[in-house]
């Protein structure tokens, strides 16, 4: 019975907390362009996860409020998207901008808190550490492992050459991972040749997991109850031979 009585408390409770939060955020965005969200789901309904259309509604977005827009994710929090280039670059180059949003914790599991997923004092450490490993003459010794992999590529694009059609991103995808993984760890996995191993449908498999969770109602908390955990559990099984 108490239960019964409690549950809309703290219902209201959980509503009233992320009204207020929206509604700082809304403050400092009100300039943005955008599509205004739909009651609690915000604009999360013109991008499901898995829908055909989901690269139409986006570019439509783009073409309708111009190259910087907001839109509401649906979780009470707000994604700003921009192809602006100046933006980007000055917002990109910045250190003082570093916070992450709350969507790169979705990669916590997979990359854990490193360059790419981190803020503060964290960032600072790991940019200084790899800052000089960027440096084009470093690239210079790398170049043999670059025109091995891209003769693979080649071979593989010639036998697809008599087909209808052929799904270049996917063989560009997997002459990236061979490049980086002989490049940067000295692992030759050759993912082009395998086509489909088991390091590569993981890979898949987590791509298509931290977009779902992109643009899902679930917290992170409840989370770790759903299928969806245990698929990403499974995938993260094959970096042991990365890590070993």
């Amino acid at each position: 019975m108490w239960i019964v009585l409690l549950l809309p408390i703290v219902a209201y409770i959980f509503i009233q907390i992320a009204f207020c939060r929206v509604k700082s955020q809304s403050k400092y965005l009100r300039n943005v362009p955008g599509k205004r969200p739909f009651l609690i789901f915000g604009n999360l309904l013109d991008f499901l996860p898995g829908s055909i259309v989901f690269l139409d509604n986006l570019m439509g977005y783009l073409k309708t409020y111009g190259d910087t827009i907001l839109f509401h994710d649906g979780s009470f929090s707000w994604i700003l998207l921009s192809i602006d280039y100046e933006f980007n670059e000055f917002l990109y180059s910045s250190s003082v901008h570093i916070e992450k949003s709350d969507q790169y914790q979705f990669f916590h599991g997979w990359f854990g808190q490193g360059l790419l997923t981190s803020s503060g004092s964290t960032w600072r450490n790991h940019r200084k550490v790899i800052t000089h490993s960027f440096h084009f003459s470093i690239l210079l010794q790398f170049i043999d492992v670059f025109d091995s992999v891209g003769d693979n590529l080649v071979k593989k694009l010639e036998s697809e050459a008599g087909k209808d059609s052929v799904e270049i991103s996917q063989l560009i995808s997997l002459y990236a991972l061979d490049v980086i993984c002989e490049a940067a760890m000295g692992v030759k996995i050759q993912a082009l040749e395998a086509g489909n191993s088991e390091y590569v449908k993981s890979i898949k498999e987590m791509c298509n997991i931290v977009v779902d969770r992109v643009f899902s109602f679930i917290s992170p908390r409840l989370y770790k109850l759903t299928w969806t955990y245990y698929r990403e559990k499974t995938a993260l099984k094959v970096r042991g031979f990365v890590l070993a």
